[in-house]
């Protein structure tokens, strides 16, 4: 099976393949080139996992939150990402009591 697409005025087509890719100790995949023959080194991906299938996807050129947020903003998202996880364990109350800190 073939793939044709259009890069500005450029036509492009590649032929569908599979590849093999083993996890690093880091947890790092490597592509090797003919998988992405079009990207350029440093090239920004987005992937998303579907079902068993990990999907790539050109990031786009905006900067990251952190990069530009305030730090209010950043505060606020900080917050709001906490407030999001009830479900953990709590601690009980002596855990953070001023005599147990100390012990």
């Amino acid at each position: 099976m073939s793939r044709l697409w259009k890069i500005g005025a450029i036509r492009v087509s590649q032929v569908l393949m599979s590849a093999i890719l083993e996890v690093d100790q880091r947890g790092n995949l490597q592509l090797p080139p003919d998988v992405l023959p079009i990207s350029k080194p440093h090239t920004r991906y987005v992937a998303s996992v579907t079902g068993h299938q990990v999907v790539l996807a050109p990031a786009g050129s905006e900067e990251p939150f952190w990069k530009t947020a305030t730090s209010s903003e950043r505060a606020e998202d900080i917050l709001r990402w906490a407030a999001s996880h009830t479900d953990g364990p709590a601690l009980p109350d002596k855990a953070t009591h001023r005599d147990s800190i100390y012990e």
